[in-house]
């Protein structure tokens, strides 16, 4: 099931290596990631997802190895044409969230359309409006983001890569650090988006929870290898002992065994 691919990946990558001085990262990474799906990358800590981002945006490159992202090769692109295919295509959103401490909400989630859109005030006004009611933030337009909670937090982030409307959104961990109600309308929020635009989810997680609450697909990273690819009820339903034991948070078993 490792390698399972389609004719609507949107995203793919071939044999992708990634090394950090003699450290292997991540080791022959072949998959597709479906267009319009939430597609979950899980693992242990440390096990590269994180790292896969960074590659699947460009801001790394692979050591060897093909990242395709709508038939465009990144590995093959200039730094310019990198950053140009990124902010037509991509929204990213980073676990450090990357906010301005002196901007309001309003104003961040404004930023990316002042300096990259074209669009007049006006437009610039009506699309934040928008997305302040999509994400549920009225009331909130004029606080900073030392004023608000992580959750709030969350959402302007998630605003803020919205404004250019990007076909394709990266979200590193975007439930961590928040108790269980405010995951969960996190994750709703997901939902809504994914349901309404029709836009490609890669949400990088180690959280069962999220996965299972979110995911169309699901990737299984251990150790910088891709174990398992497949529709959500394919790795439920996976012999491989390594994606039963993370799934059913057994104690003892093959993950454990390995530290």
């Amino acid at each position: 099931m490792v390698h399972i691919t389609g004719p609507d990946g949107i995203i793919k990558t071939i044999n992708l290596n990634y090394r950090a001085g003699n450290s292997i990262i991540l080791k022959d990474i072949n998959m597709q990631i479906p267009q319009g799906k939430i597609t979950v990358i899980i693992g242990p800590s440390g096990s590269g997802k994180s790292t896969l981002l960074q590659l699947l945006t460009g801001l790394l490159r692979p050591t060897s190895g093909k990242i395709y992202v709508k038939d465009t090769d990144l590995t093959s692109l200039s730094y310019e044409e990198l950053i140009n295919l990124r902010r037509k295509t991509m929204g990213i959103m980073f676990q450090e969230l990357g906010l301005f401490d002196w901007l309001t909400v309003e104003e961040n989630i404004a930023f990316p359309l002042k300096i990259h859109s074209s669009k007049n005030k006006v437009e610039i006004k009506k699309t934040v409006e928008e997305i302040i009611h999509n994400l549920h933030l009225r009331g909130a337009e004029k606080l900073y983001p030392d004023q608000l909670s992580g959750g709030m937090r969350k959402r302007v982030a998630l605003g803020r890569i919205l404004s250019l409307n990007p076909e394709i959104l990266l979200l590193d961990e975007p439930t961590s650090g928040l108790d269980p109600v405010i995951s969960a309308s996190i994750e709703e929020l997901i939902k809504e988006i994914n349901s309404s635009t029709g836009k490609t989810f890669v949400v990088i997680s180690h959280t069962i929870d999220t996965t299972l609450n979110i995911a169309d697909y699901i990737g299984v990273i251990f150790r910088g290898k891709l174990i398992e690819f497949g529709r959500k009820d394919e790795i439920l339903a996976s012999p491989n002992p390594i994606v039963k034991q993370y799934f059913s948070r057994e104690p003892h078993g093959p993950i454990t065994e390995s530290i």
